[in-house]
């Protein structure tokens, strides 16, 4: 077992929406189509000095040795998926891209810049091409230019804010892009994240994003949302933005209620659980018997990354 550090651009290429897929064709043939798209990946790869790593479910992991190969690749795989239908049947991705240190084992990588690939390709929504501003900073000019600056963000483990770019791989994108370029200090304005997770508590509404990252629910009058009953503990719960989900953590102990639309109302008890979607957080008693303690969550992802 031989352990190498180097240099990389780790590129992970996901298949938008695959449990659709296996629903709308089957097993078998939506795995038939994997596979061959799969083939068409490994097929690119080579022609951009890459190596593929590996296939985990229907994701593509690569490394190239420098930005623009990834890139440029990148493009060229989200090109091949459009033109090419694969089964007969049209599919979409979504990718990530992020240059950095990696360890090398076996012919498996890994490390925080592999993490952050995943992570990006997790964020992208359907078509795009996400990588970082250390990435973007490296990258060539001639790139460079066919790059988008579309919000900024935490990423996964990194305190820092960062601005996220997008790769214009379909020429289409043009026209409503390359104005922003025309100036590069207008990186400056551009908004963070505007959405995430809204909290509704009697008549006040709190917003957690990536920069009101934690909030404090509790007896205490310190805490951001404060409910003043015997049952709920002076630091009962908090909430907290980790990657690209709010997680709750119970403190207290009573517990902590929740009920996520159309489900069944669960005790969380020095604990945590991902608030997903919509729902109710009541902490020390059930909803029904907490006399106006109860508090609403709903998320969006989309609005949580994208402006």
């Amino acid at each position: 077992m031989r352990l190498e550090t180097r240099h990389a651009a780790i590129v992970f290429a996901d298949i938008t929406n695959s449990t659709a897929l296996f629903l709308k064709l089957g097993d078998v043939a939506a795995s038939a189509l994997e596979r061959e798209w799969m083939g068409a990946v490994r097929r690119v790869v080579p022609r951009f000095d890459g190596t593929f790593v590996k296939a985990v479910g229907d994701e593509a992991m690569c490394a190239f040795p420098s930005p623009d190969t990834a890139v440029l690749a990148a493009c060229e795989i989200q090109t091949v998926t459009r033109t090419e239908p694969f089964s007969q049947h049209a599919i979409q991705l979504h990718i990530g891209v992020h240059y950095g240190p990696v360890v090398v084992e076996d012919g498996d990588m890994y490390g925080d810049t592999v993490n952050v690939a995943a992570f990006l390709c997790t964020v992208a929504k359907a078509n795009q091409i996400l990588f970082a501003e250390t990435t973007y900073s490296r990258l060539s000019a001639g790139i460079q230019a066919y790059s988008r600056p579309i919000f900024r963000t935490r990423l996964k483990a990194h305190p820092e804010e960062t601005t996220l770019y997008q790769a214009l791989w379909n020429l289409g994108d043009l026209g409503v892009t390359m104005s922003l370029f025309e100036d590069r200090a207008r990186i400056e304005s551009i908004p963070g994240e505007t959405a995430g997770l809204l909290l509704t508590h009697r008549d006040r509404t709190l917003h957690m994003n990536a920069r009101r990252h934690l909030l404090r629910i509790g007896r205490g009058t310190e805490c951001d949302i404060s409910i003043n009953a015997r049952w709920v503990s002076r630091r009962h719960a908090h909430i907290r933005l980790i990657g690209s989900d709010f997680y709750l953590f119970d403190e207290s102990i009573n517990g902590t209620f929740l009920r996520l639309a159309g489900g069944e109302e669960v005790q969380v008890l020095r604990n945590d659980f991902v608030l997903a979607g919509s729902g109710t957080i009541s902490p020390g008693r059930k909803a029904a018997e907490s006399g106006g303690g109860v508090i609403e969550f709903s998320r969006d992802r989309r609005s949580l990354y994208r402006p």
